[in-house]
């Protein structure tokens, strides 16, 4: 096991292309990869579509489960002095920006716990075989009816740092429907910040926001190859990472809470693990793991492939890291 650094980390914590913020990606992992275009589908229940979309359904639930190792070492000391030396920018408001909680001032990129587990991955699940979706049970679509994620501004840092979404599914025939999911964003702050994002299959300009000003809601389009970079203009340390679905079956490890955006304790056993409940069992999956920095983990851009069981399956991922 390497050695990490704690340094300021007194509490640590670490899913299209969707990027709200201040600034821009300039250098993050990569955006593209993941996600099928052709094909029949393998397992469970499979069926066509008037666009060509094939559907694979299971036969039962399971759930997926595992954690993220970190294969090396982050001096997140160093990369917490860094972070906040870029507060330096906005000299006048450097005061303000320091007096956040640990999720506003403590280094973003890296969330790493004393059990050498990395949180704030994205880990989600693709049909095995290309051009294949998956048959998103009325049961699973209900909960996300009327469900907001909101995206905060308490300081200087976007709040919380991931986010994972599941705003649209496919219907019968192949076509995108709203499942009531939405992003919310607000500043409440007591500053002016800037909200944007780009991506292949989103894209908002922003507009500032001031003190207590809020952006607004916004239903995303899934993207199974890009993740959504978020930045403001005007701090442009703030970055934010989403990557919205057409499946609910996603998830961050363990590092940040997506609700309240707190930090997990380092010594949290649960530091880095990740969990998706009601996955199709029967069915052919591709697991894949994306970190902003790191990139794709095992298996790339094409996952691991596995086929999922009924009750518990588990997969696991390493993290080497890269500044």
């Amino acid at each position: 096991m390497q050695r990490v650094k704690w340094g300021l980390l007194t509490s640590a914590a670490l899913t299209l292309g969707l990027v709200l913020g201040c600034g821009g990606n300039k250098d993050g992992g990569t955006t593209t990869g993941g996600g099928g275009t052709g094909g029949e589908t393998t397992g469970g229940k499979a069926g066509g579509s008037s666009k060509g979309v094939k559907f694979v359904e299971g036969k039962g639930t399971g759930t997926l489960k595992g954690h993220v190792k970190l294969d090396g070492t982050v001096d997140v000391k160093t990369l917490t002095k860094e972070y906040q030396a870029r507060f330096n920018e906005k000299a006048d408001q450097k005061d303000y920006c320091l007096k956040g909680g640990p999720e506003s001032v403590e280094e973003q990129r890296y969330r790493v716990g004393r059990n050498n587990q990395v949180g704030n991955v994205f880990v989600w699940i693709e049909p095995a075989e290309p051009r294949t979706s998956f048959k998103v049970p009325k049961e699973q679509l209900d909960r996300y009816k009327g469900q907001t994620i909101t995206l905060r501004q308490p300081h200087c840092t976007f709040v919380p740092h991931c986010l994972v979404l599941f705003p649209q599914y496919r219907d019968e025939k192949g076509a995108l429907k709203p499942t009531g999911q939405k992003l919310h964003v607000v500043n409440d702050a007591k500053i002016s910040h800037n909200t944007r994002w780009s991506s292949p299959e989103n894209t908002n300009e922003g507009r500032t926001l001031a003190a207590g000003e809020e952006l607004g809601t916004y239903a995303l389009k899934p993207d199974r190859n890009n993740a959504v970079f978020i930045q403001c203009n005007i701090h442009p340390w703030m970055e934010a990472y989403a990557r919205a679905f057409d499946h609910p079956y996603a998830a961050l490890t363990k590092g940040q809470d997506m609700k309240t955006g707190q930090f997990l304790k380092a010594d949290d056993p649960a530091y880095g693990t990740y969990e998706i409940p009601d996955v199709p069992a029967g069915v052919k999956v591709r697991v894949i793991a994306w970190h902003e920095r790191a990139g794709y983990l095992d298996g790339g851009k094409n996952g691991v492939e596995k086929e999922l069981a009924k009750g518990d399956n588990e997969q696991n991922f390493t993290l080497t890291p890269k500044q």
